[in-house]
């Protein structure tokens, strides 16, 4: 059985969409900002990341955050 690690997924999608360089630097090209203006509102880079296609192309990546649970099958004894 294979378990989604909702957590972690949006976790790295996050750290993604506020440090990647490229979603970064077309922020700032856009808003006309600076790194400053960026700390200050990381909306701004969520909202861009959205926008611009960066999180449909993180969901290809979702196979990555899919672990495989080992189950045991028990067997229920009962004593009469």
């Amino acid at each position: 059985m294979e378990v989604f690690n909702t957590r972690r997924y949006a976790q790295a999608q996050m750290i993604e969409a506020l440090t990647c360089p490229v979603n970064r630097h077309m922020t700032r090209v856009e808003r006309g900002c600076t790194n400053q203006d960026l700390f200050e509102n990381p909306d701004w880079l969520l909202d861009h990341y959205i926008r611009f296609g960066g999180a449909k192309a993180f969901e290809k990546r979702r196979s990555e955050f899919e672990t495989e649970v080992l189950t045991e099958e028990e067997t229920i004894e009962y004593y009469i």
